[in-house]
């Protein structure tokens, strides 16, 4: 009776978490389209479509919530958490070579591409031979490397722009540490608790509000070089 009642408890507590979880990435990410559809930056709207895929990589994770919408696909409900964790990559991915301005050339774009490739073929294998935790697995490793790249990506791009790097930094390092616990679990190298597995959606909340900051920063201090300019060429 006591673990049916803790369990029940648990239970409760993180269909509550999650609520308010889906509930903040939501209001973070349509205030980012809001910002997008006012100003044309694309910056904005990548950063809408990598919240929106965070909220369905972490939520599809944790059995919480999508379920309730595609319960009538077996399909979608047997194979969501592989795909929606893969799809984060590409995005992300595009979301850094943006931020960054990375044009389509290059060695970082190069070593991207395969990236993203991987990322592609991995819910791909899983969906075929229908070996989900070896898919996982991979998918693990995979990330694991991807996130030292785009640390390499970050450290070289501070003498470009300083505020707008170190700021990506913070708030990709305050996920990642989330990130690399999550992953440490799956792997069987960190002790399972509870409070683990929400690190990694709390820096999820935590990124997401530095990044929107930051991006409402950026769009101020471009309408106010850009007033300048135009007094400038008024005198």
């Amino acid at each position: 009776l006591y673990s049916l009642t803790t369990y029940y408890k648990g239970f409760a507590q993180r269909e509550l978490f999650f609520g308010l979880f889906v509930g903040i990435m939501m209001l973070m990410a349509f205030f980012n389209l809001f910002l997008y559809l006012l100003t044309k930056n694309k910056l904005q709207l990548h950063c809408f479509l990598y919240i929106i895929s965070i909220s369905l990589a972490q939520t599809s994770l944790f059995g919480n919530s999508l379920g309730h919408f595609y319960f009538f696909s077996i399909f979608l409900s047997k194979y969501d958490a592989i795909i929606f964790a893969s799809l984060l990559g590409p995005v992300a991915i595009l979301f850094i070579l943006k931020y960054f301005e990375f044009g389509k050339t290059g060695i970082f774009h190069r070593i991207f591409k395969g990236f993203v490739l991987l990322f592609i073929l991995i819910p791909i294998y899983a969906i075929i031979t229908n070996n989900i935790a070896q898919a996982f697995q991979t998918l693990n490793i995979v990330f694991l490397f991807s996130y030292f790249i785009a640390y390499g990506i970050m450290i070289t791009s501070i003498k470009y722009n300083k505020f707008l790097t170190i700021s990506f930094i913070a708030a990709w390092t305050i996920l990642l540490i989330g990130g690399f616990v999550f992953v440490g679990i799956n792997l069987g190298v960190v002790k399972y608790s509870q409070f683990k597995l929400y690190l990694t959606p709390l820096g999820a909340i935590i990124e997401t509000f530095l990044l929107s900051f930051v991006l409402g920063y950026n769009i101020n201090q471009l309408k106010e070089t850009k007033a300048i300019s135009e007094l400038n060429l008024l005198k």
